[in-house]
């Protein structure tokens, strides 16, 4: 077991800690026995917990998972899977001067300058679903449904351009190669594929077409229910389907995409995660019907397996690519995959034990083993969580040690855990506990309320916010990393809220927003001073977005800006 040790945890008495993430909701019972679960997917995101509902026998379960006596799908260890935050579906992109935002309702895409708040709107092909920023460039890439169109907007020299090319047929969703090269339409799993025609997807050669190239665009037959896109720098673009891997050699033309069958076991799209390197060498797919990592060499288009334990509940890759980390709920255990090394030795994975302290288990001593994790961006630190269980605790581990010590100091059950850009800062969502009985009334309406903790990871130290019937729904990080807000939302669209957060000083200050919050991010930052800023979309019908800057606690909001902008 790798060595411990035990952060001192603040008396359970004052105000403390709440809720969640990005959105996504979950019902889970004791951490010794029941659980049920509610579940939410996205585009390109593999959710284990979704589509999962009440069953009467273990083939009403997905591959993985087994009915129980309660009539719920639960994984070897009798708990429901863990419940990570979905992606949010389309939302703005940013370049590094303006913000890309779709405007379905006026078949438009309006352009903002973040600095001035400019607005233009920009007519594009029925019923726009999707838009990827190119790299590098004041340019974007945006995906007409019902016009049957893909378009690319560039501006230049404060001049706009628009070419429209004809796509032929309904695509969901387009995905951009690193370099801007080439691009894949293609329909995520869950939509209705046009004309019943499953798994067809296009290769649209941006690069001839932008030089006046005729013929850029030519589909392929993919197998079907595509849940991903993945790109191999500019030279292959895997795409994830429910039994298959299709391998597309983007500069050779081939009419057809090489076919790599999934093992066993990873064949069931909601019990298996797939996740690639950051330069897309190579993919890692787990799943809870198999006690290993499968392994894709993208440009040896070969498929291996690395055995495990168990299987693995999650899965993160570290954003140079340099390691992975898998956890495995089932035996408490944690596995450091050094990258690429391990995929050549298994023999150099190692693991660690690791056991959080349970919060609603009647016998004295009773742990939970972590079922997620969130690796820093650098790497160097991981935290280690569960939502399928009732805990208020979570786990810092250490990758390159092995070593690992669990932060104690919640005062309610951990949903999600968000990590800063610099890795020195986190943001705990709870779930409440609308079923406490805590003797104390006022630590009774803690359980029973929304908030969440913000946490300095080097002092040890956290701050809650009660957030009442609002939900923390999402937590964006502002890129200079000192600064962070939250999102929140109520039961109808009159209640909703977004707060402003110190990551040094842990205070939470809230910010006026005109309607409830849709979606957040953060902005590009060429300078210290842009590097606090965020952009937040809100529900209007004719648009409304806002401008926040942080550090000066100030929103600025365009509303209507699908129509005539006006600024508040």
């Amino acid at each position: 077991m790798a060595p411990q040790r035990f952060l001192p945890a603040r008396p359970r008495a004052s105000m403390a800690g709440m809720r969640r993430l990005l959105p996504f909701f979950v019902l889970v019972a004791l951490a010794c026995g029941e659980a049920g679960v509610d579940a939410g997917d996205s585009r390109g995101a593999e959710d284990p917990g979704d589509g999962l509902g009440g069953c009467l026998r273990d083939a009403d379960c997905p591959d993985g998972l087994a009915c129980n006596r309660e009539g719920v799908c639960v994984a070897d260890d009798g708990l429901p899977p863990e419940e990570e935050d979905p992606r949010a579906a389309v939302r703005p992109e940013a370049s590094a001067d303006h913000l890309f935002v779709l405007a379905p309702a006026a078949d438009a895409v309006t352009l903002i300058d973040p600095d001035t708040l400019e607005v233009e709107s920009v007519p594009v092909p029925a019923e726009p679903v999707d838009l990827e920023v190119i790299p590098g460039e004041d340019a974007a890439l945006v995906l007409s449904r019902e016009g049957r169109a893909l378009s690319l907007l560039t501006l230049q020299g404060g001049v706009r351009a628009l070419e429209v090319l004809p796509t032929g047929r309904r695509y969901g969703a387009v995905s951009l190669a690193p370099d801007g090269r080439f691009a894949i339409l293609w329909t995520p799993d869950g939509a209705i594929p046009d004309a019943g025609a499953e798994g067809i997807v296009a290769v649209v050669d941006v690069a001839a077409w932008r030089a006046g190239e005729t013929a850029p665009l030519r589909e392929l037959a993919a197998g079907r229910r595509h849940t991903a896109v993945h790109f191999r720098g500019g030279s292959d673009a895997v795409i994830v389907g429910k039994s298959e891997l299709a391998v597309i050699a983007l500069d050779a033309g081939d009419p057809l995409a090489e076919r790599v069958a999934l093992p066993a076991g990873f064949d069931e799209v909601l019990t298996r995660e797939a996740l690639a390197a950051p330069d897309g060498s190579f993919l890692l797919l787990r799943s809870l019907a198999a006690p290993e990592l499968a392994v894709f060499d993208v440009a040896a288009r070969n498929l291996s397996a690395l055995p495990l334990p168990a299987p693995a509940t999650d899965l993160d890759v570290s954003a140079d690519g340099s390691l992975a980390v898998a956890v495995l709920r089932s035996t408490g255990q944690v596995a450091t995959l050094p990258l690429p090394g391990a995929l050549a030795d298994p023999g150099s994975i190692a693991f660690a034990t690791v056991a959080l302290p349970g919060s609603a288990c009647e016998t004295p001593g009773c742990t939970v083993a972590p079922g997620q994790v969130a690796l820093s961006p650098d790497g160097a630190l991981a935290v280690l969580f569960s939502n399928a269980a009732p805990t208020e605790s979570f786990a810092l581990f250490t990758p390159a040690s092995g070593s690992w010590e669990v932060f104690g100091g919640l005062e309610k059950w951990v949903r999600s855990i968000g990590l800063s850009t610099d890795g020195r800062s986190a943001v705990v969502i709870h779930r409440p506990d609308p079923a406490s009985t805590a003797a104390d009334l006022y630590e009774r309406q803690v359980d029973q309320a929304e908030g969440y903790t913000v946490i300095d990871l080097d002092r040890g130290v956290g701050q809650l916010k009660l957030t009442g019937a609002l939900v923390p729904q999402q937590v964006v990080f502002a890129t200079g990393g000192r600064y962070a807000a939250v999102a929140l939302r109520g039961a109808t669209s009159r209640d909703f809220g977004l707060d402003a957060i110190d990551l040094e000083t842990l205070v939470t200050a809230p910010l006026p927003l005109a309607s409830a919050p849709e979606f957040a991010g953060p902005l590009p930052a060429a300078t210290e001073e842009q590097a606090h800023r965020i952009w937040v979309t809100q529900e209007h019908p004719a648009g409304r977005i806002g401008v926040a800057r942080l550090d000066q606690r100030t929103l600025r909001t365009i509303t209507g800006f699908e129509l005539n902008a006006e600024v508040r």
